[in-house]
């Protein structure tokens, strides 16, 4: 990886992007001197450890695959980040994840002492790791 790491945030949090609109924006992240992108994609994608959070519009993995393929083309490297404490709303909010909610009454917070949820968030690094390849750096956010 290059040095100096100049990191685009690609935050998917909030907002599910279409495929021209991605590739489009990542030609003008390479244009702008940045090396690499940091993907919060949380629910965007189609995750198979967690399909019932996925979003209705999220993308194919095999679709994400070919956008990380045109951003390393771009000469950006991808840096998967995956939420591993809080921030975990997408997850949480569904009745099928109260369990691994750290209070009842909120979720955005795993309860990190639940082997249940450690062995989630395994699952989770590692169909990530599956589907980003061979990384650098991954940011496990909190």
């Amino acid at each position: 990886m290059p040095d100096p790491l100049r990191v685009y945030h690609m935050d998917m949090n909030f907002v599910c992007l279409r495929e021209a609109y991605i590739r489009d924006l990542l030609a003008q992240v390479a244009d702008a001197g940045y090396n690499a992108v940091l993907w919060e994609v949380e629910d965007k994608v189609c995750w198979s450890t967690c399909p019932q959070v996925v979003w209705p519009e999220a993308l194919a993995k095999d679709l994400f695959k070919s956008l990380l393929e045109h951003a390393q083309s771009l000469g950006l490297a991808a840096i998967p980040l995956l939420q591993t404490i809080g921030h975990a709303e997408y997850v949480l909010k569904h009745e099928s994840y109260f369990q691994f909610r750290e209070q009842p009454r909120r979720y955005d917070c795993y309860c990190t002492s639940n082997p249940q949820v450690r062995l989630f968030l395994r699952a989770m690094v590692s169909e990530y790791l599956d589907l980003f390849g061979p990384v650098d750096y991954f940011h496990l956010g909190g």
